[in-house]
């Protein structure tokens, strides 16, 4: 990207240099006159940044002297007002995508929603679980040899290789939900 610089003279008459912020128009230019940071196909209407990605997908680009990510650049530069404490949420689901047609404010508890209604929130329970010491056949079987008010608790602790307080929660169904 091609910077302005312009001469500055302060009240004392001393000359300064200065590198003057990029106009909207010249950073778009930029953006998509450089086919190897835009993919767009026609079996997708999504605007795919293959430049720089942050660990979760999205693209992010250095404008006016700070990062952003892509989708809220393309928001604030396509409507023209900066997104502020909102989100900018994707309609397509896609990380890399900034085209704005794709995109809509809202909050996290609405970003949240719509991920959750379209099943992409992923909740790994029971054995699923990374941390998981115990399967849905050890489960029915510490709720089937429980008894209240007895030193069983204390026993099946030893026996399944976790806390007595885990096998109170199993046993009155804090833990294990969806277990039977």
């Amino acid at each position: 990207m091609k910077f302005t610089y312009s001469v500055k003279v302060r009240k004392d008459g001393i000359a300064r240099v200065a590198r003057d912020m990029v106009p909207k128009e010249k950073f778009l230019e930029h953006m998509f006159g450089r086919r190897e940071i835009v993919k767009r196909s026609m079996s997708t209407p999504c605007w795919e940044w293959t430049g720089c990605r942050n660990k979760r997908g999205y693209g992010t680009v250095m404008f006016q002297g700070k990062v952003w990510r892509t989708s809220r650049l393309a928001w604030f530069l396509a409507k023209g007002h900066h997104p502020g404490n909102m989100e900018v949420c994707h309609q397509c689901d896609n990380p890399p995508c900034f085209n704005p047609e794709h995109l809509f404010l809202g909050t996290h508890s609405d970003n949240m929603e719509n991920a959750a209604s379209k099943s992409r929130l992923v909740s790994h329970k029971g054995e699923d679980h990374g941390c998981a010491k115990l399967t849905e056949i050890d489960v029915k079987e510490i709720r089937r040899l429980y008894v209240p008010r007895t030193n069983s608790r204390h026993v099946l602790a030893k026996r399944f290789n976790v806390s007595h307080n885990t096998i109170w929660m199993i046993a009155n169904k804090r833990m294990w939900r969806h277990v039977d």
